[in-house]
């Protein structure tokens, strides 16, 4: 599964933990300020509450399924992600 995973952090801010925890997968990238791309064979909720367990309940997070994609982004994320859209989907996308 590929999962996008968007945040915003509130009053007390860790970064450092929330970061770790989405590093842990080690199938990642890292495309906008609050957002990532991840690929696991964890399921959407397993993601969801690892996630949830380092952030504060005034903070927010989503992470949806990712079946396809299209964006601007820097160049240097496009091989990062097809490669993890690959590795996770094949060639069901």
């Amino acid at each position: 599964m590929v999962y996008l995973i968007s945040y915003d952090l509130h009053e007390n801010k860790d970064y450092d933990s929330l970061t770790a925890a989405i590093e842990s997968y080690p199938a990642h990238c890292h495309i906008l300020e609050s957002v990532w791309i991840i690929g696991t064979k964890n399921e959407l909720n397993a993601v969801y509450k690892k996630l949830l367990r380092v952030i504060d309940d005034d903070d927010n997070l989503i992470v949806a399924e990712m079946v396809n994609y299209a964006g601007q982004l820097s160049a240097k994320h496009w091989p990062r992600i097809e490669k993890i859209f690959k590795a996770y989907c094949g060639d069901q996308r």
